[in-house]
């Protein structure tokens, strides 16, 4: 027999609960790790970002973006076509280029110019444009918007027939890095592009190259950064494009070395709804900010992080494994609360990392801790609980409703009725005379005034915590001490015989009155070892005690009209509670079937103040 065979079938069961819980937090991992909700996943990093906005924004570690926007404002107090603003941007990037910015970034696509359509006299504003982009890129760094993505035939660079003069360095790819849902949280520091050789190289995304230009060292090229989004705290300063193109023309270098001085110049729109990206901020957020976010992501010294994928594993199975053993241990109403706290917990717990620039999978381990319970739940209702709702069903009526509940919160249910040993005092009692009672009544009689003594009788019993073996005609045999242990197992028989007996005066009374006969009852109680468990057939089982102590305590019981006492118990009865009752020690009897055994009549219970101390 392998040692599994030995163990207790609630403790092999347990064992077996456990086991289907881990392997259900083991397929949770697995599918966590497979991506099965990966887009769930993705809605809960966009609720972590605005519940940081909400309750506790960041303060920006420092403001090193300064952002020129080209907004609604702009766009009326210069009303030209925005195919003639290049004389604007020109002047704007000139002032920029003395202002001792580190990077002027402009995420801007000069596609056509007016000398394309028309023939102009003077010089092209685009020309000026060009000459101040060249001037800006001999003092800073200058980076400049393309369009382009992997497999792309090169770059859609800006600038048209000019990009060529600015240099292909200067270009950098803007394109987004939406996820699955379209959503776009996170920044490549580079992009694969196939060039005119058809070679295909890594090309710095527009902010990487930007970030570069601030960094104090080398940034790590193939680390894709989430983005830090923080509209209640965000890490740039921003200026309208209006005002700097008035200040550029007005010379006033103070205003722009203030606001622009070891920084990066952003310039970008965020008018209307053009270049407008879906974000975690919602989805209509501009495209210059998520640039902005970007660089800012790329210089942080504290950037978000999510956690390694085997801590990530280990989390996500030790909190299903958690709330499905609780509910196992606890059962569906307790369980369900200590699992729910747990989810409730973990999100809390998950919020806080996030504060600190952790990302923890939050939807993994909601899903193992869901999984898990709803598999200890089903695990509860077909096998496990299967013993209790057996159990219940054999002690209701027979037993106290209290020591029924206690009994089902026991560990080892299942051998309540398949049979254990117990110490038990059993009690029977038997009407005198009961058959010539009957015959002087007609049947329905005989059944209405026996049903109103057994009620009587088996409520006394219940409500001292006895169980109801059975009813044997007008007998009754009840015990104390299971299913539920209890060291006053004798004392509660006593007082249930007391109780019958002070009962029988009142029905007595009744009966007179009604000019039926009075009864009297013999109550025989012994205490021992006894087998208790569900007895029967297939089709007929019983909650019963059965042994030498319980044919004792019925040959007990018959003694009672012999010795013409009421009430009889043994000397192992007496042993426990004799400093505590009124006994009469009536002898050494002979019992048919077993050893002589003394007999005590007892007559009532002593008063406190007369119980000596032991």
């Amino acid at each position: 027999m392998t040692p599994d065979a030995e163990l207790p079938r609630h403790v092999a069961r347990r064992r077996l609960g456990v086991a289907l819980v881990a392997a259900c937090a083991a397929l949770c991992c697995a599918a966590d790790h497979a991506g099965l909700w990966r887009r769930t996943e993705l809605k809960t990093l966009d609720w972590r970002f605005r519940t940081r906005d909400r309750l506790a924004p960041l303060a920006a570690e420092t403001r090193r973006i300064t952002l020129v926007e080209i907004d609604d404002e702009s766009a009326r107090r210069i009303p030209e076509p925005f195919i003639l603003w290049d004389r604007h941007f020109a002047a704007v990037i000139e002032a920029l280029s003395g202002s001792g910015a580190k990077a002027i970034a402009a995420d801007v696509l000069w596609l056509k110019s007016v000398d394309e359509f028309l023939e102009l006299k003077g010089e092209s504003p685009r020309k000026a444009l060009v000459r101040a982009l060249l001037a800006a890129q001999k003092k800073t760094t200058l980076v400049l918007a393309a369009l382009g993505d992997t497999g792309s035939s090169g770059a859609g660079r800006s600038l048209g027939k000019y990009a060529a003069a600015i240099g292909s360095r200067s270009f950098a790819i803007v394109n987004p890095v939406p996820d699955e849902d379209g959503v776009i949280r996170r920044q490549r520091p580079t992009y694969a592009v196939v060039g005119r050789d058809g070679r295909t190289e890594r090309s710095p995304t527009f902010a990487f190259q930007a970030a570069s230009a601030l960094a104090p060292s080398p940034l790590d090229p193939g680390t894709e950064r989430l983005i830090d989004f923080s509209e209640a705290a965000p890490p740039f300063d921003r200026l309208p494009f209006h005002e700097a193109v008035e200040k550029a023309r007005a010379g006033d270098r103070e205003y722009f070395r203030e606001r622009f001085a070891g920084k990066v110049a952003l310039i970008g729109t965020t008018s209307g709804l053009l270049d407008r990206l879906p974000t975690p901020l919602g989805p209509q957020t501009p495209g210059v900010w998520n640039l902005a976010f970007s660089i800012d992501s790329f210089l942080s010294a504290r950037p978000l992080r999510p956690l390694g994928a085997w801590l990530q594993a280990a989390v996500t199975a030790s909190l299903g494994i958690a709330a499905g053993a609780l509910l196992l241990r606890l059962g569906p109403g307790l369980g369900v609360g200590a699992a729910a706290a747990i989810l409730v917990a973990w999100l809390g717990l998950a919020q806080g990392l996030f504060h600190a620039r952790r990302v923890a999978g939050v939807a993994g381990p909601v899903f193992s801790i869901l999984l898990c319970a709803a598999t200890a739940v089903m695990y509860r209702v077909v096998v496990a609980d299967r013993e209790k709702r057996k159990l219940k069903k054999a002690l209701t009526g027979y037993v106290n409703p209290k020591l029924v509940e206690e009994a089902l919160s026991a560990d080892d249910i299942a051998s309540i009725l398949t049979g254990r040993r117990r110490r038990v005092a059993i009690l029977f009692s038997d009407v005198r005379g009961f058959t010539k009672l009957s015959e002087k009544l007609p049947p329905e009689g005989v059944v209405r005034f026996l049903n109103r003594y057994l009620s009587a009788m088996s409520d006394i019993i219940l409500d001292h915590g006895g169980t109801i073996d059975k009813f044997v005609g007008d007998g009754i045999m009840g015990f104390f001490g299971a299913p539920v242990e209890r060291p006053d197992a004798a004392m509660a028989a006593i007082r249930v015989a007391l109780a019958m007996q002070e009962r029988l005066v009142a029905l007595n009374a009744e009966w007179s009155a009604q000019g039926l006969p009075e009864i009297r009852v013999g109550v025989g109680i012994h205490a021992g070892d006894a087998v208790v468990g569900n007895i029967g057939s297939e089709r007929k089982m019983d909650y019963t005690a059965i042994g030498d102590t319980t044919n004792l305590a019925s040959r007990v019981e018959s003694l009672t009209k012999d010795l013409n006492r009421p009430i009889l118990i043994t000397q192992p009865v007496f042993d426990e509670v004799g400093a505590a009752v009124e006994a009469e020690a009536m002898g050494v009897a002979d019992v048919r079937g077993h050893a002589p055994i003394a007999l005590y009549a007892v007559s009532r219970l002593k008063a406190a103040s007369e119980v000596k101390p032991a």
